[in-house]
């Protein structure tokens, strides 16, 4: 670790053995012109070879052995020189090697020529990306985070990127892993120190740091980096609930009390750490001026009493001369239920009463009705009161 003029800590960055190869252009020329010059030769040892045997039915003679001869010879060098035609997509490169040397690479798209004896090896110059996965590894200060980058390369040296490296594309994936955990165990997810860089509040610098070390590391294998940035980055679940809490609380440092959150002009007012989890998304719990609401239950207001406008309080009682209903669980054959319930939307009733008068019939019919059970509700709105109104008390000093 290495430390700049700031005070920040600069993690190593490794160094790569210098390459022992590196890309020039293969020798060869245009393939077009080329393949007309082989058609012409082909064409003229063919012709020199029927002359040749024209020449044996005629005279014979040592010449027409010379004739065919060479017809034979000039087209079958024709031929063989034809295989080192390559065709180059744009976007690709050609590795030519000729018995285990490296005789240089053909960028140029369209139809080439080269020796026809070469092994020419197809790789693709074009600008790719590499995305990791979500990595989990300790910051600076130990606590557990999750991040994932992306890579944006391109092939720069081909002969570096076949011959320095066993899988260059392989070679990539891992550096860049190891690249990305090497950061972030140099730098923490948020920095207490306000000059220090963190992962979260300097996300540029550190992607630019993080740019030049993947830059290193995969230098030897020809590779270019073009941009790298970071696609995921955060707590791991087992503590983002308390960081977040503590980043909250931290929030409110350096702010002046009348921007602080949960203060008023009454003082300051200690939030709920229940609202504060937002990694579990809204809570309920939230008191406002009109009651509260408490998580997983309704709303309950606050008793108050009535307001001077009301001079006496209005209490609400239960209406009296009704007793208790008793609550029981009862199992039922879903159709039964069905067919009572039905039953009972055809006469006007609840399920409930519908159950109970069939039950109260059941036990009429069989002499087991209690006496002390009272009537069953009618269906319909309860009665009106029958009790007379109470008149109003008359002034006796008006008499």
């Amino acid at each position: 670790m290495s430390e700049n003029h700031t005070g920040d800590l600069q993690p190593e960055i490794p160094e790569m053995p210098a390459p022992k190869v590196t890309e020039r252009v293969a020798v060869g020329m245009p393939g077009l012109p080329f393949l007309l010059i082989a058609f012409t030769v082909l064409f003229g040892g063919v012709a020199l070879f029927a002359l040749g045997i024209v020449k044996a039915k005629d005279s014979g003679g040592a010449l027409a052995g010379v004739l065919i001869a060479a017809g034979v010879v000039i087209a079958l060098a024709a031929f063989i020189t034809m295989f080192g035609l390559t065709q180059v997509a744009p976007g690709e490169a050609r590795v030519c090697q000729l018995f285990g040397r490296y005789q240089g690479t053909i960028r140029q798209d369209g139809l080439r020529w080269v020796n026809p004896f070469t092994s020419r090896r197809k790789i693709s110059t074009r600008i790719r990306n590499h995305e990791t996965a979500v990595l989990k590894v300790n910051d600076s200060y130990g606590n557990p985070i999750e991040l994932a980058a992306v890579v944006v390369w391109q092939v720069r040296d081909s002969a570096q990127a076949v011959f320095e490296v066993d899988d260059f594309v392989q070679f990539i994936a891992i550096q860049t892993d190891t690249a990305v955990r090497h950061i972030a165990t140099n730098y923490p997810y948020d920095a207490h120190d306000v000059e220090g860089l963190s992962l979260r509040g300097n996300a540029e610098e550190i992607t630019e740091k993080l740019s030049v070390e993947i830059a290193a590391r995969v230098g030897a294998a020809g590779v270019k980096i073009i941009e790298s940035r970071f696609t995921h980055l955060a707590y791991a679940p087992e503590i983002a609930s308390a960081m977040l809490q503590r980043q909250q609380a931290g929030g409110d440092r350096g702010r002046p009390p009348d921007h602080r959150r949960g203060s008023g002009r009454h003082g300051r007012v200690r939030a709920d750490p229940d609202l504060r989890a937002g990694h579990r998304g809204a809570r309920r719990g939230a008191q406002g001026r009109h009651g509260q609401q408490p998580a997983r239950g309704p709303v309950r207001r606050p008793r108050r009493t009535a307001r001077t406008q009301h001079r006496d309080p209005l209490p609400v009682t239960e209406p009296t001369g009704r007793t208790a209903r008793k609550q029981v669980l009862l199992r039922l054959d879903p159709a039964v239920h069905d067919a009572i319930a039905t039953w009972a939307a055809d006469e006007l009733r609840s399920t409930n009463a519908q159950i109970e008068f069939l039950l109260r019939r059941a036990l009429a019919e069989a002499g087991r009705l209690p006496g002390a059970a009272k009537p069953i509700a009618r269906r319909g709105r309860p009665p009106r009161s029958t009790q007379p109104e109470e008149e109003p008390p008359t002034d006796p000093t008006q008499t």
